[in-house]
């Protein structure tokens, strides 16, 4: 009997499920979106602070809820609103620096992967 206890108390509820897979849905409409946009006329810093707001509000929602959240999500969250900060500071005509080498899109394409694929596997995001 204790055996089936411990089990029941490691998996998730249905609302927790669903929160993290309408957090890999947003995360996946952005890529959507962008692929919609032939010309891409938005700047490339708008996707990674997108994804980065989804992972924490997505993680805020969790935490409140008293669900476990992977460390991975608030991780790769900082990592995407840095990333996105410094393409947005770049980018400003003042600086005068190019970081042609620095693609922020690809950067969150790679995170979104990391963070679906980790879920996944693990089976906590």
């Amino acid at each position: 009997m204790a055996r089936s206890r411990n089990t029941n108390r490691n998996r998730k509820s249905r609302q927790e499920a669903r929160v993290e897979r309408f957090t890999w849905f947003a995360m996946v409409v952005i890529f959507i979106l962008i692929s919609l946009d032939e010309r891409l006329t938005y700047p490339g810093y708008w996707v990674p602070i997108a994804i980065s707001a989804i992972l924490f509000i997505s993680g805020f929602i969790q935490y409140q809820n008293g669900w476990r959240i992977s460390p991975l999500t608030w991780i790769v969250g900082a990592v995407l609103l840095v990333v996105g900060g410094l393409t947005w500071y770049f980018a400003q005509p003042e600086i005068g620096v190019s970081i042609q080498f620095f693609d922020p899109i690809l950067i969150s394409l790679i995170a979104t992967v990391v963070v679906i694929v980790y879920g996944i596997i693990s089976n906590e995001s």
